[in-house]
């Protein structure tokens, strides 16, 4: 039998620097712990020498990760099942660290006998008012009517942030059945916490799906602890009493004491190795906020093509070696340069300067301009 964890890294690279933190963490404790990352071209941006972290690499197709258009991890998370690699997997979001050794925790969750766990926020039953909170993204009723669920049977309302998931006949059935909920979903103007751009939320339709199969989810223990809220506990007693530290969220959204312990403990964890730490929260946080890449762009007209100013019989070849190949980051790391565009002479004070923007995918996410005399 086989264990390890699979974390997904997408769209933008900060993911990637997330899921480089998170895995560079649990090999630190425990280096015998397989990982497989799901990833799209955003681990390019990655060191070299930091892949090695990972102990497989699974590459994901644009369409897998589409909705409406528009880039969802919820999709992807979704429609994992057929791709995990491993008999019993941990699936993690990749804003997260470890704490110590997540072996134990693999091994208590296999303990448990069933073959899907993951955090729950809670069970709402319609009955009690007080537990319809616990399904943040819509009304608990909507979900009932929608999919026609057995309405005496408690709704389990799960954080999808660590998933427990065992290959076998029952947890396929369970992601074919989130997969029917997912792609018949409830409108996105109805729900209450709403997705980037006509998104949805995997969390919402796992529930469904839970309560649709009769299933179980409740792992009996908090594996991590989110930082939302302020804990009187110190930091060490925290780090004895859960496996990972969760730093989801907007901007602000996780305290800053805890966004300034998980560089801290990047920082430490480096530096004990010989290594420096080239990725911080400041730095990705931003980034993983801001409006998601992947969009389908539109059919443009047909439009008439004029000929430019110069012929291309006229043009000259320049030689890209003799160019800039690399520059420098915000982060401090250095991008390979695999693109020139936009050339053109300028002449200034009795000089001629050559210029060009220069950058290296995915493009228009961070262009440099070079300039040659």
């Amino acid at each position: 039998m086989t264990q390890g964890v699979v974390l997904l890294a997408a769209n933008k690279r900060s993911y990637a620097f997330f899921a480089y933190n998170l895995a560079m963490s649990i090999k630190y404790h425990n280096p015998n712990i397989k990982i497989a990352l799901l990833h799209d071209h955003c681990i390019e941006n990655l060191w070299k020498d930091d892949l090695a972290v990972f102990d497989e690499l699974i590459p994901l197709n644009t369409e897998e990760m589409l909705y409406n258009g528009r880039f969802n991890a919820g999709k992807v998370k979704v429609e994992i099942y057929d791709k995990l690699p491993f008999d019993e997997n941990i699936y993690l979001d990749v804003d997260a660290l470890a704490f110590r050794d997540l072996q134990p925790m693999i091994d208590e969750l296999s303990a448990l006998g069933g073959d899907y766990y993951c955090r729950l926020y809670g069970t709402a039953n319609l009955d009690d008012a007080s537990t319809h909170h616990f399904m943040q993204w819509v009304d608990p009723n909507k979900i009932y009517d929608k999919y026609l669920l057995d309405k005496s049977k408690g709704l389990q309302c799960p954080n999808t942030s660590l998933q427990f998931i065992r290959k076998s006949e029952q947890t396929k059935k369970l992601f074919d059945t989130i997969q029917e909920c997912f792609n018949n979903p409830i409108p996105h103007g109805e729900l209450k916490t709403q997705w980037w751009l006509g998104t949805q939320p995997d969390e919402l339709y796992t529930a469904a799906a839970l309560c649709k199969l009769g299933m179980g989810a409740d792992p009996k223990k908090e594996h991590i602890f989110f930082g939302d809220k302020f804990d009187p506990r110190p930091m060490h007693v925290l780090s004895n009493d859960y496996f990972l530290l969760s730093i989801y969220g907007k901007v602000n959204f996780t305290k800053g004491i805890y966004t300034e312990w998980y560089d801290k403990q990047v920082w430490r964890m480096h530096k004990l190795q010989g290594k420096t730490q080239r990725y911080k929260y400041s730095h990705m946080v931003n980034e993983r906020e801001a409006q998601p890449v992947y969009k389908v762009r539109e059919t443009l007209p047909d439009t008439e093509i004029n000929s430019g100013a110069i012929p291309i019989s006229q043009s000259v070849l320049i030689d890209h070696k003799k160019l800039i190949q690399t520059y420098q980051s915000d982060i401090g790391y250095n991008i390979r340069v695999t693109n020139w565009f936009n050339c053109s002479f300028i002449k200034f004070k009795d000089k001629t300067y050559f210029c060009y923007r220069m950058e290296a995918q995915p493009f228009c996410t961070r262009m440099k301009i070079g300039i040659c005399l």
